[in-house]
């Protein structure tokens, strides 16, 4: 389906009213893309329109259109990184995805999880220290200096892709290495939670946590300081998880769609 370039508002067009300080937000973003796939023609600014381009999920067609100043604004929205929260009119989630997204990281999977334990991303100092003492206690050389985990093969990749625009959007490198993971360490970030723990249960791995927090109830979870207990990695538990990460996180197309109906004006 064309979306209209110019929009009125029984067109059903309409663009978001960003919290204060949460424009440039992945919390935002992700939420954004799950309002594209409702009913509603989402516009965006001109400079984010390259967010939406290259990501390996959803139509080919661009979800989104620049914004005219003519559209419909949704308000009210609240983003708090702290917690973290995301609501939208009666839907409160820690985070929304679109449901291409989790379906796309579902289809990713690598069916014979070829690596151990990784870790992919931005190693600050604080992670650096995590990182460090969980290779001391839980690794053993092999060879010229390879190491190997009870848990199997060992890769970390120090990579700050995600962290600008446009790459934030989406980072293929990050989610391949997810999706081929039995175990993603986590450590945390600015905060006790972290991204990492929900896009790993969606890539079918086993989050490795510093430590347990109400927010991951529900979800099969080993703790860093406890490599006795890691879970056992299998499909079935790979498959739990993966359910319960996208029934706290995708609200799905239908629900916002409802939201949407019920806070902008249009005709029927």
């Amino acid at each position: 389906m064309n979306r209209e370039t110019t929009c009125i508002p029984s067109t059903h067009c309409f663009r978001v009213e960003p919290p204060s300080g949460a424009g440039e937000t992945l919390q935002l973003f992700r939420l954004l893309e799950a309002l594209s796939e409702t009913s509603w023609h989402l516009h965006v600014p001109l400079n984010h329109m390259d967010r939406w381009q290259n990501r390996p999920y959803g139509s080919d067609e661009l979800p989104v259109q620049p914004e005219t100043g003519r559209e419909l604004v949704l308000s009210g929205i609240q983003i708090d990184h702290s917690q973290p929260l995301t609501a939208v009119g009666s839907i409160t989630r820690p985070l929304i995805f679109s449901e291409a997204l989790v379906n796309h990281l579902r289809d990713s999977w690598e069916p014979n999880r070829p690596l151990g334990v990784t870790f992919s991303g931005l190693i600050t100092q604080s992670r650096k220290k995590f990182l460090r003492r969980w290779i001391r206690v839980n690794t053993r050389r092999r060879g010229l200096g390879t190491r190997r985990s009870p848990w199997g093969s060992i890769k970390f990749q120090e990579s700050s892709a995600g962290r600008n625009w446009p790459g934030k959007a989406f980072d293929s490198s990050y989610f391949e290495t997810l999706g081929a993971s039995r175990y993603v360490l986590c450590p945390p970030g600015d905060y006790d939670w972290t991204y990492r723990v929900f896009e790993a249960a969606l890539s079918g791995a086993i989050p490795i946590l510093h430590k347990k927090i109400p927010l991951y109830e529900g979800l099969v979870v080993g703790v860093w300081d406890e490599p006795e207990k890691y879970p056992t990695w299998s499909p079935d538990l790979a498959e739990a998880n993966f359910a319960e990460a996208a029934r706290l996180l995708m609200p799905g197309r239908s629900e916002l769609s409802k939201v949407l109906d019920s806070r902008l004006p249009h005709d029927e």
